[in-house]
C-alpha cells in the first residue's frame, strides 16, 4: 500500500474504500516526527517581530500524536486524522486535522487541542488504541491457529512415519482387502495407527485418514 508519509500530503481517510485498513498501515508507521530536521524560521509577533521555529522538543512531550509536515512547516494531529470526523469551521479542526498548525509563539495551544478526557482529541486518541488492540488481538488469534495446527501436523506426521516404520521393519503389508470404514480389518497400516490414536489423544480418529496420505 502507498501512503504518503508527509501529513500535509495525505488524501482524507473518507476517501479510502477499506479505512480501517489504511488506519493500520499508517498507525504501523506512527506519526511522521522528522529527527535532525533544520525546521525553517519565520518572523513572527505584531509588534516585536522574532524568527521563530518548530521545536523537536515537542516530539518528546506530544510524541504519541503529533506530526510534522516537511513541505508545508505545520504540525497535525495524527490520530485525529485517522478517526476524528472532520467538520469544517469547528473549533480547532481546520489547524490539526486540515490546515494544519504552524503558530510556534503560542505552543500552549497542543496542550489545548488535547484537551479534557472526553476531548474529540482524546476520542479519536482511544479509538486509535482500540483499533490496534484489536489488531494484535486478531493477529495473537490467528498466530496461535498456525502453531496448533503445525503440531497437529507433526503429530500426525510422526504418527504415520512410526506405523510406517514398524511395518517396514517386520516386512508387513500396508494395506487391507477392504479399507472402507465398514470394514473390521482395514489393513495393518490403519489398523495400527487406530491402536495408536488408542492411546494417544492428540492423534484422532478423523486424523487417521489425513495421515494415510502420508504413505
Amino acid at each position: 500500500m502507498d501512503l504518503q508519509t508527509d501529513p500535509a500530503m495525505r488524501k482524507p481517510i473518507s476517501s479510502y474504500h477499506d479505512q480501517d485498513k489504511v488506519r493500520r498501515a499508517y498507525m504501523k508507521m506512527g506519526p511522521f516526527q522528522p529527527k535532525n530536521f533544520p525546521f525553517p524560521q519565520k518572523l513572527m509577533g505584531k509588534k516585536n517581530h522574532k524568527n521563530r521555529r518548530f521545536n523537536e522538543a515537542c516530539f518528546l512531550k506530544h510524541g504519541s500524536w503529533l506530526e510534522y509536515s516537511i513541505s508545508k512547516d505545520v504540525v497535525f494531529c495524527f490520530p485525529c486524522y485517522l478517526f476524528r470526523n472532520y467538520v469544517k469551521g469547528k473549533g480547532s479542526s481546520d489547524a490539526f486535522v486540515n490546515a494544519g498548525f504552524s503558530n510556534w509563539k503560542q505552543l500552549e495551544k497542543l496542550d489545548k487541542h488535547v484537551g479534557c478526557q472526553k476531548s474529540a482529541h482524546n476520542d479519536a486518541y482511544m479509538k486509535s488504541r482500540e483499533l490496534l488492540q484489536k489488531t494484535h488481538h486478531i493477529q495473537a488469534i490467528y498466530r496461535r491457529q498456525k502453531e496448533q495446527e503445525s503440531l497437529s501436523y507433526m503429530i500426525r506426521l510422526t504418527a504415520s512415519i512410526v506405523v510406517i516404520r514398524f511395518l517396514l521393519c517386520q516386512g508387513l503389508a500396508f494395506r487391507g482387502h477392504d479399507e472402507s470404514d465398514a470394514s473390521h480389518n482395514q489393513g495393518n497400516f490403519l489398523e495400527l495407527l487406530q491402536y495408536t490414536t488408542e492411546y494417544n489423544e492428540s492423534i484422532t480418529f478423523e486424523s487417521k485418514r489425513q495421515v494415510y496420505s502420508f504413505r
